[in-house]
């Protein structure tokens, strides 16, 4: 009875882990990588065979443990044997016996280490290992019964419009004429979506409006982080011009971030575009204006506070995994939308709507925005070196509210900007103008664009 008492020690505690752990990541098994389940099998076989040598009972409770033991040897043979095979389906066969395993685990648990310290009574240990299992026996029957979801992306749903270029399938909407001249948007983040930008879909009457979800966020397809760079979004966005400019120059509006590939992208391919609004941009070039931004941000935004994340981190077991993403961006979606009516980018009483953003790239921010926030020096590229090559249309869009507003832009942007700029300050407005107050935002650009409404040709 000791020597069980000592291997249901060890195998309780570990049945409980790999089923809690296999309930929180079915995703892992959607894609099938033969030589890991081959190892994958053999750990379990030579584990199955360790339990077995040294502990063959075939009564009382200890039987559990032998049968763990063979258990582990017919799921390492199969394993093994069949590596491409299906591992693990997501239904409810697969949950009930995650939960039967656990229980075993639970059973054995409680045998090794809730023994009585004399005959007068129970120890405190035993309590002790009642109360810890029962919390874990409640976590498990939460994570089997609660299943929360981010929308899909199109790598998993078909149904959604998307464009595939040079590879990569992006979420693409477009609105409006299909022989009208192109007008891209580009939304803000780095990580955002583009459903907050959606009142600009009223300009589709004079031009074909094209929203697109940048690689990694929104409903387009995750990727490694070596993909998510700042050159890759500015070649990105090239490839989004190229494809839809139907052999004219296009018209490109872009807020914050998005404001800030444009002047990217105006600095590089400048013969590409004939007209361009920017709202806001930031932290355009090394140096002074992203060290002022990360310190006001730092200042007086309480998104990323240690109290806001803890409140949320709560959810991400409980989030459906396909792409392995989800829990981070179930999180992460939500902090995103618990902004506050006014500073630091909105006026007093302004605030964005519940549900702004549909699914936030939480890769895409951790690597191209994070770094810069931790330490604004390691921001190193220049997105206005160039910009004096571009001859088109030019407007600048800043609300008094904003930390971004008048005051950052005349500073650190408009010295940057072509001379044929216009900026215009939004009195009572902040960074989400074009959310908050859409009538007037998009008359304001539909005004600028008639301005030069004719059609050219690329050259």
């Amino acid at each position: 009875m000791t020597n069980s008492n000592k291997i249901a020690g060890l195998v309780g505690p570990t049945i409980i882990a790999l089923t809690l752990s296999e309930a929180m990541n079915f995703h892992i098994w959607a894609v099938n990588i033969a030589p890991v389940t081959y190892l994958n099998g053999t750990l379990l076989f030579v584990a199955g065979l360790a339990i077995i040598r040294v502990h063959n009972h075939w009564r009382g409770w200890p039987v559990l443990v032998t049968l763990m033991g063979w258990f582990c040897i017919l799921v390492g043979l199969y394993r093994m044997f069949v590596p491409e095979a299906p591992q693990a389906p997501k239904n409810s066969v697969t949950y009930l016996g995650l939960a039967f395993l656990f229980a075993i685990g639970i059973f054995l648990t409680f045998k090794a280490y809730g023994r009585k310290e004399s005959n007068t009574g129970t120890s405190k240990i035993r309590y002790a290992v009642v109360a810890c299992l029962l919390l874990l026996s409640v976590f498990q029957v939460l994570l089997l019964t609660i299943h929360l979801h981010v929308p899909r992306t199109v790598q998993f749903d078909s149904s959604l419009p998307a464009v595939e270029i040079n590879g990569y399938k992006y979420h693409v909407q477009t609105v409006g004429s299909e022989d009208a001249t192109p007008l891209i948007v580009v939304h803000g983040g780095p990580g955002l979506d583009y459903e907050y930008l959606k009142p600009l879909k009223e300009l589709s009457n004079d031009y074909r409006v094209v929203f697109y979800d940048q690689r990694g966020t929104g409903l387009s397809p995750r990727v490694d982080k070596k993909f998510l760079t700042i050159e890759q979004n500015l070649d990105d966005l090239h490839s989004i011009v190229q494809h839809f400019s139907n052999g004219k120059k296009v018209k490109l509006i872009g807020h914050s971030w998005g404001a800030t590939l444009v002047v990217g992208y105006l600095s590089k391919h400048p013969d590409m575009v004939s007209q361009a609004v920017i709202v806001e941009p930031f932290i355009l070039y090394p140096g002074a204006p992203v060290k002022e931004w990360v310190e006001k941000f730092k200042g007086a935004s309480k998104l990323g506070s240690i109290w806001n994340i803890a409140t949320n981190i709560m959810y991400y077991p409980f989030v459906s995994k396909e792409d392995g993403q989800e829990g981070y961006e179930y999180v992460g979606t939500k902090i995103a939308g618990q902004t506050e009516p006014g500073p630091p980018y909105n006026c007093p009483g302004q605030d964005l709507p519940p549900n702004t953003f549909k699914r936030m790239g939480y890769a895409v921010y951790n690597t191209i925005l994070k770094p810069v926030m931790d330490n604004p020096g390691s921001m190193k590229y220049d997105f206005t070196n160039g910009m004096a090559a571009y001859h088109g249309d030019l407007l600048l869009m800043s609300g008094e509210c904003s930390i971004l507003g008048p005051a950052y832009q005349e500073k650190y942007t408009i010295p940057k900007l072509p001379p044929q700029t216009i900026h215009i300050k939004a009195a009572n407005m902040g960074h989400h103008m074009i959310t908050l107050n859409k009538d007037w935002a998009v008359q304001t650009i539909r005004k600028f664009l008639n301005h030069n409404n004719g059609e050219e040709t690329l050259k």
